[in-house]
């Protein structure tokens, strides 16, 4: 029988980490269903976990009154969601919402920060993982925003 451990290890985030590191990170997780609708995160609520996506697909928006939901990037399988958890303010900046049936493991991320504190390796080689995480989402925002211009021009 495959164990949520398993499942952790082969997470593209968290894969090459060593299994007490993995085993240290799922007593931080739970893994959660979302439907097609579920709202993940809440723009201007406090953030207090994020979420690595394990199947499905979320879309992550941004919310004016003007125009509604604006939807600026779909995440699957693979991602990383919620790195507002980890700076101050501690306030998510965007929306997420499940647009099909999605699988997640949701980490509290002051417990993770608290193995962090108490293991330096795990805590570099996190670091390193969702600093090359946020890149990609950096990356794909600007080409997004890019193409958006184009159009408009």
């Amino acid at each position: 029988m495959i164990q949520q451990i398993d499942i952790l290890s082969e997470h593209s985030i968290l894969e090459g980490l060593s299994r007490p590191q993995i085993a240290a990170l799922e007593e931080c997780a739970e893994i959660v269903r979302f439907s097609p609708g579920d709202r993940l995160i809440e723009q201007g609520k406090r953030a207090t976990q994020f979420f690595l996506i394990h199947s499905g697909k979320v879309s992550v928006e941004v919310y004016s009154r003007e125009r509604g939901p604006r939807p600026i990037q779909q995440v699957g399988a693979g991602s990383l969601l919620g790195s507002s958890s980890w700076v101050e303010p501690f306030k998510w900046q965007f929306d997420a919402r499940a647009v099909e049936p999605t699988v997640a493991f949701v980490f509290n991320t002051q417990s993770v920060q608290n193995k962090c504190d108490a293991d330096a390796e795990l805590s570099a080689a996190l670091l390193k993982r969702f600093f090359i995480a946020l890149a990609q989402r950096l990356d794909a925002a600007q080409k997004q925003l890019l193409a958006l211009y184009a159009q408009k021009g």
